[in-house]
């Protein structure tokens, strides 16, 4: 077995001869200021929280190197590269990066349009966030600020990491004005975060005391149909989603608020960094199976095991380190190769754009919906007038 797979895996899943990027990282530091507002704040926190955790913090995310905080009468442009819009009530702070050769990985997606490298970028891209997603919840930490636009690959050791921790949260540490900063916005088309996500929203936005089984029903209306990926399957399949939704929340009807925020944050958002991100795979499987006629076995073994990971039930959800296992067993097998050899016969640059182009498509909804959270969460710290975290 091992001796037929080894050579085809090397032909396969990854490329033939390393590929470099002729750009050379340098010693330059980049520096930007940033207003010092709550999300900086909790960045500088979430980041002094992480560099405990570990020595390599840039195996995982690409964040500052050091900050410091500045006066408007000594910001000097000759050292700012690239600022924002220098007008803020609370200060700015100088952040300073190195400069490491990376580019964000769905933009290596959308412009490749060779299909075995765009199935190497796919396949080795999911394990590497999700080895990303394994370090954040070993730490009991949530990335609320998974995006497409937040996903990178370093061209210079191929790791896969994560850039603007400014939306995390420490599930051990949560205090009541975080939650408000977090969850204040209730968005129940964003499906790409579960349904219980949205209920703690519902809660903190309305300002509610409890939740009534009217309410409950209306919010799972309103994601369900909404949701892009159960609108492509049997109305048999989403009635069952409906009903496993409801069997989910149910248990929380006229319950207290604050009891039904501290279960569905201890029991499970944990697994809401890895919902997010199989939601953002699942667009690319539905893109890949229009195009391909043949291989198609790999692409529903692969949405099985994603649709797992955004089940409603939260028991039913993988953990990252089952995910990793059931993935390595779904690509490393005989079967697998053959699909995916199928699937790149059938893939050509024209297919690859039709691909690409359903992939931009839900990506933009996902990083405007994102944007509007993190404003709507600026807006509601600023009325709760919010301390800053301790650095």
């Amino acid at each position: 077995m091992t001796n037929n797979v080894q050579p085809i895996k090397r032909c396969l899943f990854f490329p033939i001869k390393k590929r470099s990027s002729n750009q050379k990282t340098n010693n330059k530091t980049i520096n930007v200021v940033k207003k010092l507002d709550a999300h900086t704040l909790n960045e500088i926190r979430i980041v002094n929280f992480l560099r405990i955790q570990t020595e390599d913090l840039s195996r995982y995310c690409n964040t500052f190197s050091s900050f410091e905080h500045l006066g408007i009468s000594i910001l000097n442009d000759k050292y700012l590269e690239r600022s924002e819009a220098l007008h803020s009530p609370h200060g700015f702070s100088l952040f300073r990066y190195s400069q490491t050769n990376s580019v964000n990985f769905f933009h290596q997606l959308y412009n490749c349009c060779e299909p075995r490298m765009f199935i190497y970028y796919l396949i080795n891209g999911y394990k590497g966030f999700l080895s990303c997603i394994k370090f954040f919840q070993d730490n009991k930490l949530v990335n609320l600020s998974l995006s497409p636009q937040n996903m990178l690959l370093n061209l210079e050791n191929q790791k896969h990491v994560f850039k603007d921790l400014s939306s995390c949260l420490i599930l051990d540490k949560t205090s009541k004005e975080e939650r408000v900063f977090h969850f204040s916005h209730f968005q129940p088309a964003h499906y790409f975060l579960p349904a219980e996500f949205h209920v703690i929203s519902y809660i903190i936005e309305n300002k509610e005391t409890s939740i009534s089984a009217f309410k409950i029903d209306s919010i799972i209306r309103a994601y369900i149909d909404t949701h892009p990926h159960i609108k492509k399957f049997s109305k048999t399949f989403a009635e069952s989603y409906r009903k496993e939704c409801e069997s989910s929340l149910y248990p929380f009807i006229n319950k207290p608020a604050e009891y039904i925020v501290d279960t569905i944050l201890h029991t499970s958002a944990h697994t809401w960094t890895a919902f997010t991100l199989s939601s953002i795979l699942i667009n690319i499987i539905f893109g890949l199976k229009t195009v391909c006629k043949k291989g198609a076995g790999w692409l529903d073994r692969i949405l099985k095991l994603l649709l797992l990971n955004t089940y409603p039930r939260i028991e039913k959800r993988k953990t990252v380190a089952e995910t990793i296992s059931l993935f390595d067993m779904i690509c490393n097998n005989d079967v697998a190769i053959d699909d995916l050899k199928n699937m790149i016969i059938c893939l050509n640059a024209d297919s690859l754009k039709k691909v690409n182009q359903h992939l931009l498509e839900c990506n933009k909804f996902i990083v405007e919906a994102f944007q509007s959270r993190k404003k709507h969460g600026l807006m509601s710290a600023s009325l709760a007038t919010v301390g800053a975290p301790a650095l």
